[in-house]
C-alpha cells in the first residue's frame, strides 16, 4: 500500500497526469450576456484584505462588467471569524467602485457561508429584481458543483473560470497540490448530491 501511495504521488507531481485529471474534471466556460454577474466568495485576510482566489474572481467579475456582459454584479462573501468587520462582499463592492463600477449597479450578499447557502441567498435576492440569467465566477474545480447549485435554484448559469490551474500547474508542488485540491471537490460534489443540493 505504501509503495502504492508512493508511486501515485510521484506519478501526481512529476509528470502532467494532475493537469490531465483537471481538465477532465472542469466544465468550460461559456461567456455571453446575462442578467447579472454573480462572484462567489472566496475569503478575506485577518487585516482586511481579499485573498488571492478572492481577488482573482473578484477581477473575473468586474472585467466582465466592463465588458458590458451584464448591468449588474452579486459579491459575495461573509465576515471572517474574529477578523475584520468588514465582509469579504462589502469590501468587494468598497473596491469595485473604486475601479469605476457605479453603486446602483453592485449587490454585496455577506450572509452565505458556502456555496449552496449561496446558491439560495442568491437566487431569492435576484427573483424579486427579475433575473434569470447569471454570469457566475469561480475556481474552475469548483465551477461544476456551483453551476448545478444555482440550477437547483432556478437560475439560468454561464460559468466563468477566475483560473487555469490545470494549465499553469507545471512543477511538483503546484501538481500536488491541484490532485488534493481535485480530491477535495470530487468529496464535496458527493456530499452535495447525497444532500440534494444539486
Amino acid at each position: 500500500m505504501g509503495w502504492i501511495t508512493l508511486l501515485s504521488l510521484a506519478l501526481c507531481s512529476l509528470t502532467p497526469l494532475a493537469n490531465v485529471i483537471g481538465k477532465f474534471t472542469v466544465i468550460p466556460a461559456t461567456i455571453g450576456t446575462a442578467d447579472s454577474i454573480v462572484v462567489l466568495g472566496a475569503g478575506i485576510l485577518n487585516d482586511g484584505s481579499l485573498a488571492d482566489e478572492s481577488m482573482r474572481r473578484f477581477m473575473q467579475g468586474v472585467s466582465l462588467y466592463k465588458r458590458g456582459l451584464a448591468p449588474l454584479i452579486v459579491m459575495l462573501g461573509p465576515t471572517r471569524k474574529n477578523g475584520p468587520t468588514k465582509s469579504e462582499a462589502e469590501t468587494r463592492a468598497e473596491l469595485a467602485q473604486q475601479l469605476g463600477i457605479p453603486k446602483e449597479a453592485l449587490l454585496a450578499v455577506g450572509t452565505a457561508n458556502n456555496t449552496h447557502q449561496e446558491a439560495v441567498v442568491t437566487a431569492n435576492l435576484l427573483k424579486h429584481r427579475d433575473v434569470k440569467k447569471i454570469l457566475l465566477v469561480t475556481e474552475s474545480i469548483h465551477l461544476r458543483r456551483a453551476k448545478l447549485s444555482f440550477e437547483r435554484e432556478g437560475l439560468e448559469v454561464l460559468p466563468v473560470a477566475s483560473d487555469a490551474y490545470f494549465d499553469t500547474a507545471t512543477d511538483a508542488q503546484d501538481r500536488i497540490w491541484l490532485i488534493f485540491r481535485i480530491a477535495e471537490e470530487t468529496a464535496a460534489l458527493t456530499y452535495y448530491r447525497v444532500a440534494g443540493y444539486i
